[in-house]
């Protein structure tokens, strides 16, 4: 047989194992020859989840990621330890690590990149003080050196004390921490990139407030440059707590707010200050309310009186805003869009290159008993609000409408 270089079928591999679902076609090259066979696991074993949720059709897996029950991947890495060493993205269940041949498999990853960790198991979630055998797998997987991201989800009373003195990029979502001082670590955290999605807005609120044994926030707050929260229903006092946090980064790169506020809530009220000591390095800026207020309520949610304050001070280059106007707003709504216009164009925005407004509407109304079906057609309607945004050649001004009739 006629063997290619490496390179080569490496690349041969990579195309075929693209937009292979389920890796079906890149499992029969395996078998092809005794060469394939590494370069074709490298492909299929690097994404592995240890999971209870095998034959469901869950949508935190992606098709591309080999689901394992407990059984399998005993009977796999037992049978082909090496495999181990191909695994860069890892999920791991709470309550499948409670075997010892289980845990001694996990420990010969070595490598890995992300790692995600799930606190529900088969039955119930997981309480992180009660899962003994979980812990030492826990620490071996997430202060392996190779790791850049970490994401802990639906943990209770999770132990800060465990996570690395330093990971690029770490994720909390639906996760409560444990106050005590024997669970928070004696140093603060470094990282770049956090990302909190929190229902109830308690972590959000909680985490600027709490030190380690040093003295100093549990997290270096200063050295963030990519922030991401996800609000469920905020109180006024939860939203306080977003502001407080955003007020402790301050340089700033990347920040990403998402809150489905109550209707009396002005969601962004205070942004401007809270982001002043990261204008010098902000350069993107999402902002996102899922739910639109009351009719006496600014329907940007406070955010173009914000947007206004920035001017002349800022190096933002992206804009994106995700708002959901109701039908009764219309009006209202209209009236800001020229505000909106006018903000962005009559205030200094040197390093402006792109804005991206995402319309959610339950109706948008021309005239009475019009056709609302034209995707196309409402969304040249909200440009001509726009009057000079739309027309400036050295801006991307992109306007996208999503309604209940499309």
């Amino acid at each position: 047989m006629l063997m290619l270089p490496t390179e080569i079928l490496e690349e041969i591999i990579d195309i075929i194992s693209q937009n292979d679902e389920y890796f079906s076609s890149t499992k029969k090259c395996s078998l092809v020859c005794r060469e394939f066979l590494p370069i074709c696991r490298k492909r299929i074993f690097a994404s592995v989840a240890l999971t209870y949720h095998v034959g469901r059709a869950v949508k935190r897996f992606q098709v591309r990621t080999q689901r394992m029950t407990p059984d399998k991947f005993t009977k796999l890495f037992a049978s082909a330890p090496e495999i181990a060493d191909y695994v860069r993205d890892f999920r791991l269940d709470g309550g499948v690590a409670d075997s010892p041949s289980i845990v001694q498999s996990l420990t010969r990853i070595t490598r890995l990149r992300r790692l995600t960790f799930v606190g529900f198991g088969s039955t119930s979630t997981i309480e992180w003080k009660t899962d003994a055998a979980l812990r030492p797998v826990f620490l071996h997987l997430s202060h392996l050196s190779t790791l850049v991201s970490l994401t802990i989800y639906s943990v209770r009373e999770f132990a800060l004390a465990d996570l690395p003195p330093k990971i690029p990029a770490l994720h909390f979502e639906d996760t409560t921490f444990d106050r005590t001082p024997s669970s928070l670590p004696s140093s603060s955290i470094a990282l770049r990139t956090l990302t909190i999605k929190d229902g109830s807005g308690s972590m959000i609120s909680q985490l600027p407030a709490v030190q380690s044994a040093d003295g100093k926030l549990v997290i270096e707050f200063d050295g963030i440059l990519h922030l991401f929260l996800q609000l469920g229903h905020p109180q006024p006092r939860k939203i306080e707590g977003v502001l407080h946090l955003l007020a402790l980064c301050k340089n700033l790169v990347r920040v990403k707010i998402k809150a489905n506020p109550h209707r009396s809530t002005v969601l962004f009220e205070g942004l401007y200050d809270a982001l002043s000591p990261s204008l010098p390095s902000l350069r993107h800026l999402n902002l996102e309310a899922v739910l639109a207020p009351n009719d006496d309520v600014d329907p940007y949610h406070g955010i173009i009186d914000e947007i206004a304050k920035m001017g002349n001070r800022n190096v933002i280059e992206t804009i994106t805003i995700n708002m959901n106007i109701p039908s009764r707003l219309q009006q209202i709504y209209r009236d800001e869009c020229r505000r909106f216009d006018e903000v962005l164009t009559e205030t200094s925005w040197p390093y402006l290159k792109r804005v991206v407004l995402n319309i959610f509407s339950t109706r948008i109304v021309f005239r009475e008993n019009e056709n609302h079906d034209n995707q196309k057609r409402l969304t040249n309607y909200l440009l001509t609000q726009f009057r000079v945004l739309s027309l400036r050649e050295s801006l991307d001004f992109t306007v996208k409408v999503y309604t209940d009739d499309m």
